[in-house]
């Protein structure tokens, strides 16, 4: 019976050193998924913020012209902003910008016939 009983101390004690091992090697997988996690949060984290920041540019660059017209028009300043649209119409439209100075009295009389945005002033 002491042999009987001295072979199952032996075989839970291999069992236990069995166990053990399987434990270790699971906490040391355990660590190294939870670095990688880690990583993996700081680098969607700054993803997203890379992607934020770049829509915010997207989106914020056309909020501000629509702003600076708005605030070209309450300063009475709608007159600028107009001269400079035709001028550049008339270039690229074959017209030349000196059809299209601003100058009332002259401009009339240098318009081309290919400007349109002169035409209509």
């Amino acid at each position: 019976m002491d042999g009987l009983i001295e072979s199952a101390r032996e075989v839970l004690a291999i069992n236990n050193r069995i166990v053990d091992r399987e434990v270790h090697r699971l906490q040391l997988k355990a660590e190294q998924v939870q670095r990688g996690l880690i990583v993996l949060v700081f680098l969607s984290t700054a993803v997203a913020l890379t992607i934020a920041l770049a829509l915010t540019r997207y989106i914020a660059r056309p909020i501000s012209e629509i702003d600076g017209a708005i605030r070209q028009l309450g300063g009475r300043r709608f007159l600028q902003a107009d001269r400079g649209a035709r001028a550049e119409t008339c270039a690229t439209s074959g017209g030349g910008s000196t059809g299209c100075d601003g100058d009332s009295t002259n401009s009339r009389r240098r318009r081309t016939a290919s400007c349109a945005m002169c035409r209509t002033s």
